[in-house]
């Protein structure tokens, strides 16, 4: 599709390579802000100075980019970035109980789903965002947010990426009038081929995700949205336990092409865990250095070790 091949070139263009342990100390002033945000009351989509300037960049005078002095941003996207994860953690935990209990083919749909929040979860940690900022008179636009922009400076041989911290954010104007799934997966696929997260996330993990093509994460779900007749396993009028279904084995992370490979595997249901301890991993790590987010990191990492809630999360080989 030719959409997708422009947002292609979006990500290319506007995702470069970055460090995350430079992005986790760059956290450290805005810990405090996030941790006493209440996200139902405030929210920075909804402040005229944000949309000024993201109408701006739809204006025929710009260039669709501009940098601006909105640091206030960086605390709304850390505690989303949490919020995100605790949402995954939840829908996960759905969809590992409905495993459990039987519900086999539409265990894959909830996994798939909080699969999604996870993906959103990394990418904000990373500071990028794409959101629909309003304003009173009900006038949207969409917009694509890195809050640690980075700079090309030159070009050909002599071309160099910089990443400088001050109050600048990025603003862009994504190519598409809506973020849809498929454009998440490709924003993170982009994510794991620039950044280097060194000592936080093992590399079985990045070497999974990073050779799934966009358009087969949702495969399993969007077989059973879009096809009227599919139906996975024989489960709508019983149950199906399977043994170490759900679970992943050491051996997932050297066969994992054959998971995505056949329609009625527990591929959505194993990728939605490893990207829910890629995303626990970034908030772990950020809070080695401050006690600041300590709350939310024991909340969810409790949950995460409870067998009422994650029980084939505990039993997977991680």
């Amino acid at each position: 599709m030719a959409t997708d091949q422009k947002f292609q070139s979006f990500c290319d263009k506007n995702i470069l390579r970055k460090k995350w342990e430079r992005i986790r100390d760059n956290w450290a002033p805005y810990l405090e802000s996030a941790k006493n945000l209440n996200l139902d009351d405030d929210d920075y989509t909804q402040l005229p100075q944000i949309f000024s300037e993201v109408a701006s960049i739809y204006s025929a005078e710009e260039l669709g980019t501009k940098f601006v002095e909105a640091e206030y941003v960086r605390p709304f996207l850390l505690k989303e970035s949490i919020t995100l994860l605790r949402k995954a953690s939840n829908v996960i935990s759905n969809a590992q109980s409905g495993v459990l209990k039987g519900y086999k083919t539409w265990s894959l749909v909830n996994a798939y789903h909080g699969a999604h929040f996870a993906a959103k979860s990394i990418l904000s940690f990373f500071g990028y965002t794409f959101p629909v900022v309003t304003n009173p008179s009900g006038i949207s636009h969409l917009a694509f947010i890195d809050v640690w922009p980075t700079l090309t400076i030159g070009s050909g041989r002599s071309k160099k990426v910089t990443f400088e911290v001050d109050k600048f954010i990025r603003l862009s104007k994504p190519p598409v009038a809506k973020i849809e799934q498929r454009h998440i997966w490709m924003t993170l696929l982009r994510l794991l081929n620039t950044c280097s997260v060194e000592d936080v996330w093992p590399k079985k993990y990045t070497k999974v995700i990073r050779t799934i093509d966009f358009k087969e994460f949702g495969r399993q779900r969007n077989h059973l949205f879009y096809d009227n007749n599919a139906w996975l396993f024989d489960d709508l009028i019983t149950f199906i336990v399977t043994p170490n279904w759900g679970i992943i084995l050491e051996d997932f992370y050297d066969d994992y092409r054959r998971a995505i490979k056949d329609m009625d595997s527990d591929f959505s249901i194993l990728i939605s865990m490893v990207l829910l301890k890629m995303a626990y991993l970034l908030l772990e790590d950020t809070c080695k250095y401050s006690t600041i987010l300590n709350d939310s990191l024991n909340d969810i990492q409790s949950v995460l070790q409870s067998t009422e809630w994650h029980p084939l999360y505990i039993q997977s080989a991680f």
